[in-house]
């Protein structure tokens, strides 16, 4: 009997690895192969639907594909990824309508027995890039001394001045739990910790005396009840050295943050030396004859399209990981020539994205389908 899986794994893990090795080269998916794909996945499942007398292979093909393109083309729309990544998953996804669990089998891991495996390897290959930002910004804050910007970002007035305030609002939620004696799951209690921290930013903001004097009475009133009244132990040692520990570690991680996206991930490059497909640090808007580069993000993009407002004056957007279109350089040359912008614009730095999708592929291949039993 002929083993259909292997077929289908050997045949998508050959066409990653020509995938693999064009977007390195060339930072691009030649659509034949895409094609490929497309055409094997579906020749594969019309033969097991013969075979196996059962219409569920083809019509899982057929679902996987349509679930796969709908998502894909969700995240193209916001900018999440490049019409090239959507294609292979696509292909991927016609090849493999089911996670084939070639090793996880022997292993004893579970698999979904539904067609969803486009968005499972979706997410884990977005996750996969995860090792490879982080080596990339290792080097560039040991190997170009960006700690040194650390250090001063995180000595300045205004960090410390935030640290000092975020100490001070978990250490009152900390105290606030002690006195009913609530026990609650650490996550509701993030959650909670989260909306108090941004009720209490807004107060600061709106009046910095008011704030210092809530918190002062709240302070009071909380030591009043440790002292004279029934309640004790409203402040414990260990709750706030792990309060501060995981400041001081999150006030670190923002930072780090920081310096990765405006320094480590960006260059600046000659106008006239733009490439298609590079992706530019910020978006740029028409408005009153004037070029605005704008810094915005995915989220920013996603409420603008709410509001039906995402393409008012916007004319190069920075959140498509498609990157600069020809006409895109062409507008920005003669922006440069009316005197409209700079020679030089910045541009993030990107890395290919197929690696990451063939580590995806291996690993839900050994694991099973980890991400939706973790989950639910």
């Amino acid at each position: 009997m002929i083993n259909f899986n292997i077929i289908l794994f050997i045949v998508t893990i050959i066409c990653l690895i020509i995938a693999t090795i064009s977007d390195i080269k060339k930072r691009n998916i030649s659509n034949k192969l895409i094609l490929f794909m497309i055409i094997a996945g579906t020749t594969i499942a019309i033969i097991q639907t013969i075979i196996f007398s059962s219409w569920s292979y083809i019509l899982n093909t057929i679902k996987s594909i349509i679930i796969t393109f709908i998502i894909g083309y969700i995240l193209w729309e916001i900018g999440a990824l490049a019409g090239g990544d959507i294609k292979l998953f696509v292909g991927i996804s016609t090849l493999n309508p089911i996670n084939l669990n070639i090793l996880g089998k022997a292993l004893g891991y579970q698999t979904i027995s539904k067609p969803i495996f486009g968005i499972t390897i979706i997410i884990i290959s977005i996750l996969s890039t995860i090792p490879f930002l982080f080596t990339w910004a290792i080097y560039g804050i040991f190997g170009k001394k960006y700690y040194l910007i650390l250090w001063e970002n995180i000595k300045s007035k205004k960090t410390l001045f935030s640290f000092l305030n975020t100490i001070i609002l978990l250490i009152f939620i900390s105290s606030f739990l002690n006195i009913f004696s609530i026990k609650i799951p650490y996550i509701l209690t993030f959650i909670i910790s989260i909306f108090l921290i941004f009720i209490f930013s807004k107060i600061q903001k709106y009046n910095i005396k008011l704030f210092y004097g809530i918190l002062t009475i709240v302070y009071i009133g909380l030591i009043i009840l440790n002292i004279f009244g029934t309640i004790k132990n409203i402040f414990v040692i260990k709750d706030m050295l792990i309060i501060v520990g995981m400041v001081i570690i999150t006030f670190i991680i923002i930072n780090t943050y920081k310096i990765i996206t405006q320094k480590i991930l960006i260059q600046e490059k000659q106008i006239d030396a733009l490439k298609e497909g590079e992706v530019p640090y910020y978006s740029y808007y028409e408005e009153n004859n004037k070029i605005i580069p704008k810094k915005t993000n995915i989220l920013t993009t996603i409420k603008q399209m709410t509001k039906g407002e995402y393409q008012k004056n916007l004319k190069i957007d920075s959140n498509k990981a498609k990157g600069l279109s020809e006409q895109d350089i062409t507008l920005l040359k003669q922006w440069y020539k009316n005197n409209l912008i700079e020679d030089k614009i910045k541009i993030k730095k990107t890395i290919a994205f197929t690696p990451s999708v063939m580590i995806a592929y291996v690993l839900l291949n050994i694991f099973g389908d980890f991400l939706w039993i973790i989950l639910f």
